[in-house]
């Protein structure tokens, strides 16, 4: 595996400004295979939310979060949130036979090392897709 610590993730975040982009503080690096499969995945990631909501760049928003899980174990998970239809909603871990947001998002994803993802609609005519990758150690 591969590391994309703080800064390298800032820096992709900083190039994804045409989103409105949501971040901690504090970004936490991770675990990718590497740096390329990472940002394929980024952006397959942003064209899920895109084909859902009609090509609106405007309407979309990338999330980025340090998540803590019930067992200690840490993630960064990267979100995209945005209007449209986002059902059925998908529990996905690398290798199962369900697709996430599109088979492109998929593939991109079990590429780039994510460990989980799902989609979720959100009740008010939006919804969003998250990808969890682990934490790196430094």
């Amino acid at each position: 595996m591969s590391v994309i610590d703080a800064a390298e993730l800032e820096a992709l975040l900083r190039a994804n400004g045409f989103l409105t982009v949501e971040r901690p503080p504090q970004l936490w690096g991770l675990e990718t295979t590497e740096l390329e499969p990472f940002v394929r995945c980024l952006g397959e990631l942003i064209a899920a939310g895109l084909f859902r909501n009609g090509n609106d760049l405007s309407r979309l928003v990338l999330n980025v979060a340090n998540v803590v899980d019930e067992d200690e174990a840490h993630y960064v998970a990267l979100s995209i949130r945005g209007p449209g239809e986002w059902s059925p909603e998908v529990a996905w871990t690398p290798g199962s036979e369900v697709v996430l947001a599109g088979n492109y998002l998929t593939a991109a994803a079990a590429e780039a090392g994510a460990v989980r993802g799902y989609t979720r609609d959100l009740g008010d005519g939006s919804g969003a897709v998250t990808l969890w990758f682990t934490r790196s150690a430094g």
